[in-house]
């Protein structure tokens, strides 16, 4: 099934603005989750900045302001996620888990201007498992 659109939920949308307004870093995830992580190595240069493209238009729409930093859906992110990123204005990410800060790789191997900086903590789910 396709993700439910939580931009649609007042609650949500509320809750959103009240941690961005509270200071907390707030970014990208992902347009679909489960999509994202599921099929990202197999989907086309168009489909990866379609779907970027999608959030952070959301993200700008419902914040007032474009996101700067992302986070993506299961640890899945490959040359095409940095440019796509690159392309939307995001300037930091957190893809990957542990090591120190470092420029990922775009498809063509050129090292990217944004900054991948690794999660070292445990996801919520991992906690709970």
């Amino acid at each position: 099934l396709p993700a439910p659109d939580i931009g649609r939920r007042k609650e949500a949308v509320a809750r959103m603005r009240e941690a961005d307004a509270a200071g907390h870093g707030c970014g990208l995830h992902a347009w679909d989750h489960v999509d994202w992580h599921d099929r990202l190595l197999r989907m086309d240069r168009a489909e990866v900045f379609a779907t970027l493209r999608g959030a952070a238009r959301r993200f700008a729409e419902l914040l007032g302001r474009p996101a700067t930093v992302a986070g993506a859906p299961g640890w899945a992110a490959s040359g095409l996620s940095v440019e796509a990123y690159e392309e939307n204005g995001i300037r930091v990410a957190s893809d990957t888990r542990g090591g120190p800060p470092f420029r990922p790789l775009r498809e063509s191997g050129a090292p990217a201007e944004l900054v991948e900086v690794p999660s070292t903590l445990p996801t919520l789910d991992e906690l709970l498992a």
